[in-house]
């Protein structure tokens, strides 16, 4: 994405003497890269695109949580312009006050030093520790428990009803501590080097590989994920995806080199280095007997070719 991104502020959203907004919106191609001053919790409610965030591209589906602080800047984008293949994203907004009065209403727990969703989460530097702003992350709500509270929210800020203020502020609450006992107990963090409980380790696989497609992986690191031999894993990875565990790592990067070519300016070496390939050769030639054309080809038709049809 560009550099610069336009600052969104909470008082475009704000009804007047609120400072929290929740809304459901299905991703478009048209919402600018952008920066906020106010606090957002997204959740994806539906489909699958990709995240724009923080230098990076993330691949998307139901059930993935952002947790965002002032000054991040991002932008969704659906998997492609085709409007039935939607990427639906809740978005709960609220102010760096609000939230530091709903973390004063939880007297056992922590919310500001375990959300770190603030600058006093950094021992009270402006900047955070080091200069550093907070960070944003991702948790992956695999049993989808969250999605109801995200609901119930959009819908008391939509009908207005008498006292929905006071249960907006109660929903807000109950989320950031279902939040904050996540993140503490890693049971849904995006990043946690293991499987949870119940989870199918394939389908945990797949999503772990899609995720960190961009980084250096191999069959071993994604075996001991899902907690199998790499012999047995490659055996079930392989059955339940129909390419070997090398070939879809290769059209993992290569669907985020589409998004990026697509929607930035980014140079092809730049974007090849992204994605996780050091050889710029080497991306050229897996880029082409994937898509059917050359990166150059691909960003002046943006997205004409057969990308992703599981074509070789």
């Amino acid at each position: 994405m560009p550099d610069s991104a336009v600052l969104m502020r909470g008082t475009q959203h704000f009804r007047e003497g609120m400072r929290i907004f929740v809304n459901r919106v299905d991703e478009s191609f048209d919402l600018h890269y952008h920066a906020h001053d106010f606090i957002e919790i997204s959740y994806v409610a539906g489909g699958s695109g990709f995240h724009h965030i923080g230098g990076k591209v993330l691949p998307v589906a139901k059930g993935d949580v952002f947790l965002l602080p002032v000054g991040t800047s991002h932008v969704f984008r659906p998997r492609s312009a085709d409007r039935r293949q939607k990427l639906t994203v809740y978005n709960c907004i609220f102010t760096e006050d609000l939230f530091g009065e709903a973390a004063a209403a939880v007297d056992d727990v922590n919310l500001v030093e375990t959300l770190g969703l603030t600058a006093q989460a950094n021992q009270g530097e402006p900047s955070g520790r080091d200069g550093r702003p907070p960070e944003w992350y991702g948790l992956r709500d695999g049993n989808l428990t969250l999605e109801p509270l995200f609901e119930a929210m959009w819908e008391e800020h939509e009908a207005e009803r008498e006292g929905y203020r006071a249960v907006l502020f109660a929903l807000l609450v109950q989320l950031l501590v279902k939040l904050c006992r996540a993140r503490a107990a890693g049971a849904i963090d995006a990043g946690a080097g293991r499987t949870r409980a119940g989870r199918d380790p394939i389908d945990a696989a797949v999503d772990y590989v899609r995720r960190h497609a961009a980084e250096p992986l191999t069959i071993e690191t994604a075996a001991n994920f899902a907690g199998l031999s790499a012999r047995h894993f490659y055996r079930l990875f392989k059955r339940r995806t129909g390419q070997s565990f090398h070939r879809f790592v290769q059209h993992a990067r290569i669907q985020m080199s589409c998004e990026l070519l697509a929607h930035t300016a980014h140079k092809v070496a730049a974007v090849a280095e992204t994605v996780g390939y050091r050889d710029l050769p080497t991306f050229h030639r897996v880029f082409k007997r994937i898509v059917g054309v050359t990166p150059s080809e691909f960003r002046k038709n943006c997205g004409t070719s057969r990308l992703l049809r599981g074509d070789d």
